[in-house]
């Protein structure tokens, strides 16, 4: 894709800047990108993501069970399309593209738990489909979830395993075959590191998807768990910020049955810094590693901070996990709710996403 602002025909304000940071004496070259969505009325935003040089951003309307994709190239907003599921959404749901252009609905948590919909048909997978080779079922929980970032598929949807599953003595990934059915199960057990250890907040381990590849990021720690689907052998690489001082502790048992718990949980995240998101650039065989920085108690002028006082900044990684660099990101930019792979970067958001009917981003160049 070419340097660029992506953004609709009702576009308000766009606006091509470079930042400084107080932190880091790098230029970061990034240009915001704002994105009209005021016609979508009762829909709610659920994913972007790009398709070939197409900005592709997806509003669902649980309701009636609609999905709507708009294509944005350069200025222009060039195809919508409407996309219908078959059912109202009641619960939970993550959207995720396929390679044929078509969607994966996954609804964990409705009667149907996977849909596969596109223009031409949709095929409906409810939770008994779930099975291994050998006929057990594969149970759904309430934190069942899709994996993020992982590799787009036609033939196969890719989940993190329920809880009841994933911490048992078994890998923690789903692989559904969407035209024979079977889930196989794939990557690395659950480490006993997490299992031993309590994080908080911070005890979540994303997951990211290769053709060759499952990455496992555990937010808390400085390190990532690759996994090789070929060879089924597992590879821990250290990829610390240099902004990490300190490493995360983990919560005593003492302190899991304190009735203040909650305030514990926040105070400990807050304090600690985390490696929230890890994304691949198949564009430039490279890794993007987002790093959320300790959040002072109180700002220099003497008030308390929010969560909008946060720092990130961004590591690039080559092919090998090894670090190219690390940038600061702008002040805006103090939770990456969202990050895409472009031919020369990525995109995020920018502040909390969605204000004044815009999805407001930021395209980062490194």
């Amino acid at each position: 894709m070419n340097r660029f602002l992506l953004y609709s025909a009702c576009l308000v304000f766009v606006s091509c800047t470079q930042h400084k940071n107080e932190e880091s004496e790098d230029d970061l070259e990034t240009e915001s990108i704002n994105i009209s969505v005021e016609n979508y009325n009762d829909a709610i935003f659920k994913t972007v993501y790009i398709a070939k040089d197409t900005l592709v951003t997806v509003f669902l309307n649980k309701e009636h069970g609609q999905v709507f994709r708009s294509y944005l190239m350069d200025t222009v907003c060039v195809k919508k399309d409407t996309l219908e599921i078959g059912f109202p959404v009641e619960n939970q749901s993550y959207i995720q593209p396929r390679s044929d252009g078509g969607l994966f609905v996954f609804t964990p948590d409705d009667s149907i738990t996977l849909t596969v919909v596109s223009s031409v048909e949709n095929k409906h997978f409810r939770p008994e489909d779930f099975r291994l080779s050998d006929g057990t079922r594969v149970n759904f929980e309430l934190d069942t979830k899709i994996v993020s970032d992982c590799k787009r598929s036609a033939e196969s949807f890719e989940y993190r395993l329920a809880t009841g599953v994933s911490n048992s003595n078994v890998p923690m990934t789903g692989v559904f075959n969407v035209e024979s059915g079977v889930v196989g199960i794939t990557g690395i057990n659950y480490p006993e590191r997490y299992r031993t250890n309590y994080y908080g907040f911070l005890h979540d381990i994303q997951e990211v998807h290769t053709s060759d590849l499952v990455i496992y990021n555990p937010i808390a720690l400085p390190e990532v768990w690759i996994y090789n689907r070929q060879t089924k052998a597992t590879e821990v690489k250290t990829v610390r910020s240099k902004y990490q001082i300190n490493d995360v502790e983990s919560l005593s048992t003492v302190d899991k049955s304190k009735s203040e718990i909650k305030t514990i949980l926040e105070s400990h995240q807050a304090a600690n810094g985390n490696y929230s998101r890890l994304v691949y650039n198949e564009n430039l065989n490279c890794y993007y590693r987002f790093y959320q920085h300790p959040q002072a108690l109180k700002t220099n002028d003497g008030y308390f901070t929010t969560y909008q006082n946060r720092r990130v900044s961004c590591m690039q990684l080559d092919e090998d996990f090894e670090l190219i660099n690390e940038v600061m990101l702008p002040v805006d930019c103090f939770f990456v709710y969202l990050a895409i792979p472009t031919t020369d970067g990525f995109i995020i958001n920018r502040g909390s996403l969605m204000e004044d009917q815009e999805l407001r981003l930021l395209a980062v160049y490194m």
